[in-house]
Parts: structure tokens; sequence; C-alpha cells
């Protein structure tokens, strides 16, 4: 599956063929967690990372996972995917729809804000130690593209990875968008 853009290039191509290349060797039975699935654009990359064998775990916080369960089930991949968030805690923390195309995750404690231009609403958080359960095939990599909530999300993770050492692919923003934040 491609993901094709009004130009005809495919959404990053070279980290998916980079992904494929580098840890070929991890890949046959192992275990695969993505998220920040959008609409699913990773998923038959992960599929393959994870072997005939293997599984696939999705996570996307946002009603873009009826898109992302959709790409799964056109594609046959067999993909296990939740709608929630992977972070540092298990609680409701807000999520903004809107901000340039992605979905924003405020820091946990914050609650509903509004500006002129974003809704937030709350969405569901819980830990990846805590939303995997503890497979007995090893888990080769986690993929992380959280909009400025890799970090936490890592946090959460700490004994899946203190266990089974994966590979990490995350995306890290350097710029968080305005909140308005009351007084």
């Amino acid at each position: 599956m491609h993901s094709i853009l009004e130009d005809g290039t495919e959404w990053e191509a070279g980290c998916k063929r980079m992904m494929l290349s580098r840890w070929r060797e991890r890949r046959n039975g192992t275990v695969v967690a993505a998220a920040g699935l959008f609409y699913g654009d990773y998923l038959h990359t992960m599929t393959q990372l994870a072997g005939p064998m293997g599984l696939v775990y999705g996570f996307e916080p946002t009603s873009t996972v009826k898109l992302a369960r959709a790409t799964a089930a056109a594609n046959h991949l067999g993909a296990r995917i939740v709608q929630a968030c992977l972070s540092n805690t298990t609680a409701e923390v807000a999520s903004m729809c809107g901000f340039g195309g992605q979905a924003q995750i405020a820091s946990v404690g914050e609650r509903r804000f509004r500006d002129c231009a974003h809704s937030w609403t709350p969405v569901t958080c819980t830990t990846l130690d805590r939303a995997l359960p503890w497979p007995t095939r090893p888990v080769a990599m986690l993929q992380l593209d959280l909009a400025g909530h890799e970090a936490p999300a890592l946090q959460g993770a700490m004994k899946l990875i203190d266990r089974w050492r994966p590979v990490l692919a995350t995306a890290f923003s350097i710029q968080k968008p305005p909140i308005d934040r009351p007084r």
C-alpha cells in the first residue's frame, strides 16, 4: 500500500524503505507497535516488519482510527487497532484535531480548551506497558508519531523497552501549538 501525494510521490517512501532494509533480521514472528496511525499509511510497512507470523498493534486517539481500521481491513493486514492515546498515564487528556492536519495532545492534567481556530476534545490515554499484553514473542519495534507526545509515550513503555530492547522509530516535534491556558 502506498500513500500517493498530489504530485505523484509516495508519502515518506524513504523512511519506509529504510525501516524495511535496516531491521529485516528482526521481523519474523515479532510484535510491532505503532502509535499515531492517522489513516494507516504505515500499517503495511509495520506488517512487513512483523513478518507473516507477527502481530501489529496500532494506536490512534482521534476519529481517524476508523480510517486506519478500514485501511487494515481493505489490505487484509490483520493489525489490532485501538482508539487510545499512548502516554505515561492512564487518564483522560485533551486532544486538538485540526492543527496543521495533525492531532495534538495537551500535557497530562490539562482539561478541554478552546481557542479561535481549534477545538479540544477529551481522549483516553493508556501506557504501552498496560495496553500491550505481555507477549511471548519479542517486541521488535515501537513506531511513534504522536505530534509532540512521544516522550510521555516512551515513559509509559519503559518496562516493555527494558525487557525487549525494541528498535525505536520516533518523530519528535520541536514546536508545540499555542494553548489557551485558563488563568
